[in-house]
């Protein structure tokens, strides 16, 4: 059996280097994954825009239904695009012992769209008793908000969706039944809109492994048939 006296040392030290070897290329592979997302929103005609990092903050602030001191954007990157201009960012949680980013938020901002002040949330998918209980929770805490608006005459569109907004006449004017049909169409997006403009993202209940270019492909479709859908 081998015996020395420096032994215990080996093998400190060949633990050391291996996790130093690690940390190493975790660096080296989010730099070059940083790279290849830059040149990737670049060649579908995104630009950087952190001169008006102030002014889409406040956008987000207006639009984000918890938002708080400890959120703030960052990696602005707008596309302009017929009728709207597409804004993505990161958005940035430091409220916890670290710092938590949620890639690729979008916000869409359009001369064309007049919102009442509305929040759409995805429920949760089956019929079981988990499912349900998950989603009476979600409609108890959005109560804190502002008030939930049901539609139980359209049941394809109940099924996926809860929605809450400060002026209830001003949200059913808006989820008009031709509307609401075409929401009942999509799969789980959350929407938080306001004025000329929203915030969209999709909530992945299972998850599915995708790229970045097809996160962004799937992000550039939902933008055009939210503002198809709710433009004037």
């Amino acid at each position: 059996m081998l015996s020395s006296p420096y032994l215990g040392w080996y093998i400190f030290l060949g633990i050391f280097l291996a996790v130093a070897a690690l940390v190493v290329w975790l660096v080296r592979w989010n730099k070059r994954h940083q790279a290849q997302r830059k040149q990737m929103f670049l060649e579908y005609g995104f630009q950087d825009v952190p001169e008006r990092a102030a002014e889409l903050a406040e956008r987000a602030k207006d639009l984000h239904h918890h938002w708080s001191e400890h959120h703030g954007v960052e990696e602005l990157k707008r596309k302009s695009e017929w009728g709207y201009e597409l804004i993505l960012f990161d958005l940035k949680d430091s409220s916890g012992d670290s710092v938590h980013r949620e890639q690729d938020q979008a916000l869409l901002i359009s001369p064309d769209l007049k919102l009442p002040r509305f929040t759409l949330f995805p429920k949760a998918e089956g019929a079981g008793f988990l499912a349900a209980m998950a989603n009476r929770v979600l409609a108890w805490i959005s109560a804190r908000f502002a008030a939930q608006v049901a539609f139980p005459d359209h049941p394809s569109f109940d099924a996926k969706y809860l929605v809450w907004g400060n002026d209830e006449s001003a949200v059913r004017a808006l989820l008009t039944p031709a509307r609401l049909d075409r929401l009942a169409e999509t799969r789980e997006l959350q929407v938080e809109g306001n004025a000329d403009g929203f915030l969209f993202s999709r909530m992945e209940y299972r998850r599915v492994k995708r790229t970045d270019a097809e996160k962004l492909q799937d992000l550039l479709r939902t933008a055009k048939v939210l503002f198809e859908i709710f433009k004037e």
